[in-house]
């Protein structure tokens, strides 16, 4: 019999290397004003940027209210210039303006500033991912570009099937980690915990009190034994 998968990865070799980009004390510029773009700063948000710069069209629909209160997000009207540039580390645009896109692109790479430009792939480099967040994990689904339509549907899927007992175990597990010593044995610990069938089941039934009550009884039985 084929192995479907094994043939379809030798036709395929990705274009992007999927990273995580560290937000912390960074500035992200957002440019654009459709729903979309909204919708990026609603994601952008829950990250831990320093600053958050969108530039919108005057017709622009106002951003949501979590948005408007977030004190690092500032909002300024018009078109985007160079001098936006300025002190951005990464920027996330919609411009359907094929000039204008090549021209913000070609700023952004001779200030050697990674960009996102949605939709038109010679002005990327990096692609924006469908993103499912449970606690400390991030779930990111990304198609380099080619198919971010069914990355999207596979994401809802995702979050229908992936409940909070993830996220409660996460966190748990997170604690366990900061208060155990680094090395070898810290990290055979906490996969000899996350790997237990009994805690698996657990994090199925979402029962956020017996998932941490399961980890502190389990680590604590594993730092007696060493």
């Amino acid at each position: 019999m084929v192995n479907v998968m094994a043939e379809i990865e030798k036709r395929h070799r990705h274009k992007a290397f999927p990273v995580g980009f560290v937000t912390s004390g960074k500035h992200l510029l957002i440019v654009g004003g459709c729903g979309d773009d909204l919708c990026r700063l609603k994601h952008a948000v829950t990250f831990d940027w320093d600053r958050i710069t969108v530039i919108l069209p005057p017709s622009a629909p106002p951003l949501c209210a979590n948005c408007q209160k977030d004190g690092r997000v500032t909002v300024k009207e018009g078109c985007v210039g160079e001098s936006d540039l300025d002190g951005v580390d990464l920027v996330i645009a919609e411009l359907h303006d094929l000039n204008k896109a090549s021209t913000v692109a070609g700023w952004c790479r001779a200030k050697r500033i990674p960009v996102n430009i949605m939709d038109i792939a010679d002005c990327c480099d990096i692609h924006y991912s469908s993103l499912v967040a449970r606690g400390p994990l991030l779930l990111s689904i990304a198609s380099g570009g080619d198919v971010p339509a069914l990355s999207s549907v596979l994401r809802k899927e995702l979050e229908k099937r992936i409940g909070t007992g993830w996220a409660v175990a996460a966190e748990a597990l997170a604690e366990i980690r900061q208060r155990l010593p680094c090395g070898k044995e810290r990290m055979e610990t906490l996969k000899s915990l996350a790997q237990s069938k009994d805690l698996l089941a657990l994090i199925e039934e979402n029962d956020e009190r017996r998932i941490r009550s399961w980890i502190e009884d389990a680590a604590a039985r594993l730092e007696n034994r060493g």
